[in-house]
């Protein structure tokens, strides 16, 4: 069953308590989906709109939202004091660091379970769809194979952009955002591929775990929901201690290789948006250095 086959979802089931609500009208002015509406100083839910964000029951001050995506243990009181500070949040911004040197020391399944549920219970997401997919990878097996179809596809990559011929037809039939990249990128290209003849990881750096963060096709903004998912997997793998390094070659590899894609073991609905190297860092960075922030213009 692809995407497009999927049935629709039901609508939650959601209660508002009578008792409890005030009518306040928060959760009509806050809902995205004009799910909640104010008659005759009651709240009325019209469930078949909503798309389960949760504002409703974040929001209430009373409690008398009940919503079936959101059962009891599922939410959390946050007070003042449970959000970082802006100091403290800048500080884990600049403690992240690429990290391509790890320790030879294996990431339980545990830890990598905790990181994702840690980083990724809250998401953005257009329309709350939560498409995020995330494969493990830890088998050194698995880890090989990815590895060698993604050389194989880079090493033939490098001599089609190296023939002039080739690299003319390329030229001609190549998106423009992938052709720049191509061309600004060869001898990089090259270099990963001596590396791996050599015998050196420098796609995954020999990391214990690799995380591939793949979605549905067919869904809506799947390229930058992802991004919004691995930019907080990355920031919660720093604050437990974890190194992470963005994969971008397997990222382009498995969007234009078949070898990949099968290596990867991927539904044919599904394109791989990110990917992360993980690992205990071997190295402890002393300093958390500002590296300028892009100027603002006004208009």
């Amino acid at each position: 069953m692809t995407t497009k086959d999927k049935p629709a979802l039901e609508p939650p089931a959601i209660r508002i308590d009578k008792v409890k609500c005030t009518a306040c009208n928060i959760c009509v002015e806050a809902c995205p989906q004009e799910v909640y509406e104010l008659a005759e100083f009651a709240v009325v839910a019209h469930p078949e709109r909503c798309i389960s964000c949760g504002h409703c029951v974040a929001l209430c001050p009373e409690d008398a939202v009940e919503h079936e995506a959101y059962p009891e243990g599922t939410i959390k009181a946050l007070g003042a004091r449970k959000v970082p500070t802006a100091a403290a949040l800048e500080t884990l911004l600049r403690a992240r660091r690429s990290v391509r040197n790890f320790k030879d020391k294996p990431v339980s399944r545990e830890a990598v379970e905790e990181l994702v549920r840690r980083a990724l219970s809250s998401y953005p997401s257009v329309h709350n769809l939560r498409p995020v997919r995330v494969l493990a990878l830890s088998e050194a097996e698995r880890i090989r194979r990815v590895r060698d179809a993604t050389a194989e596809w880079y090493r033939t990559a490098v001599r089609r952009l190296k023939n002039p011929i080739l690299r003319t037809v390329y030229g001609a039939v190549a998106e423009r955002e992938d052709k720049l990249g191509a061309y600004a990128l060869v001898d990089d290209m090259k270099r990963l591929v001596e590396a791996y003849d050599a015998g050196r990881d420098d796609l995954f750096h020999d990391a214990p775990v690799v995380l591939v963060l793949h979605a549905p096709v067919a869904t809506v903004m799947p390229r930058e929901t992802v991004h919004y998912a691995a930019a907080q997997l990355v920031m919660m793998a720093t604050a437990m201690g974890l190194g992470t390094c963005f994969v971008g070659w397997l990222t382009a590899a498995a969007a234009r290789s078949g070898d990949v894609r099968e290596a990867l073991g991927l539904p044919e609905d599904y394109a791989v948006y990110a990917a992360l190297a993980l690992g205990y860092p071997k190295y402890k960075y002393r300093c958390a250095i500002g590296r300028g922030a892009p100027e603002i213009e006004w208009r």
